[in-house]
């Protein structure tokens, strides 16, 4: 941290090395600007090492580092999905997850490394009883809605073509 002048703030780097204690990580609104400052902390966080998200080739399984990495962005869906969609009087906040997180984690799911370490989180690995990821304890529910939306905006299962098990 280096040091501030009066009325100004420094923001410290975050401590979580994973995609997303960067993206997103507490901001005061009234402060925060974008600067290269900013650009460091994503070019510093492991998100950029797993930049083959993207890449349909890729097989995470095969990496354990970089398969633990994305295994991170699920259980924070899963807990943003956990936040709008169960918590709050009357569901008061079930139009964020319809007008803005749904449509997130649509991009994230066209990206076959994203969809292949999901599926690996929901259902065991052949052979295993156990699947990777309990989703504390509401891993049935928001793997059904994650499969529902996959389903419905791609109209086919989350776990149609892709590889098998390596």
């Amino acid at each position: 941290m280096g040091a501030a002048g009066p009325g100004t703030a420094v923001r410290p780097k975050p401590r979580v090395r994973s995609t997303v204690a960067v993206v997103y990580a507490p901001v005061n609104c009234s402060n925060a600007r974008w600067s290269a400052k900013n650009a460091e902390w994503f070019a510093d966080s492991s998100f950029c090492v797993i930049a083959r998200y993207r890449d349909d080739s890729w097989d995470p399984r095969k990496e354990p580092i970089a398969m633990r990495t994305l295994e991170r962005y699920w259980l924070h869906t899963a807990t943003e999905w956990f936040a709008v969609t169960r918590l709050g009087e009357g569901k008061q906040l079930l139009h964020l997850w319809r007008d803005f997180y749904s449509k997130a984690i649509l991009g994230a799911l066209r990206n076959e490394p994203l969809r292949i370490t999901l599926y690996a989180m929901l259902h065991p690995k052949p052979g295993s009883t156990k699947p990777l990821s309990s989703f504390s304890g509401f891993r049935d529910e928001f793997g059904e809605e994650m499969e529902a939306l996959y389903k419905i905006h791609y109209h086919k299962d989350l776990g149609t073509d892709l590889p098998p098990w390596p």
